[in-house]
């Protein structure tokens, strides 16, 4: 059996930068993405992938001296895929782990994967 639903993705991390003498830096990092969700299976035992895109963006506060002297704020698309398994304890829901890659285009080039784990909910 084969499901459909849609994943709300959200990522937010202070991102830790190397700063020269006198100087501090403060980066804020978040990312967001709406992806079209597949899952396999019937049962107590669920299999799930999704993949899909959206939006990061990095701001960045350079201060010498305690003085704040610049602020930076770039933007880039997005790119994300997951997988997970889900084990479905009740009708309504369960548990599931899973991961995700994510990878940004454009001048911000980060790319990194997450590991989850969670309740799952369904409708």
């Amino acid at each position: 059996r084969l499901g459909l639903g849609i994943d709300v993705v959200a990522t937010y991390s202070p991102l830790p930068r190397a700063a020269g003498e006198g100087e501090h830096l403060q980066t804020l990092y978040t990312a967001a993405a709406i992806t079209p969700r597949f899952t396999v299976g019937h049962g107590k035992l669920r299999a799930s992938l999704a993949a899909g895109g959206g939006a990061a963006m990095d701001r960045t506060t350079v201060s010498v001296d305690g003085m704040a002297d610049a602020t930076s704020t770039d933007w880039a698309a997005a790119v994300t895929g997951s997988a997970s398994v889900e084990l479905h304890l009740l009708d309504g829901g369960g548990f599931f782990v899973g991961g995700t890659y994510t990878r940004l285009l454009g001048a911000l080039a980060y790319q990194y994967a997450e590991g989850q784990a969670g309740l799952i909910f369904t409708f």
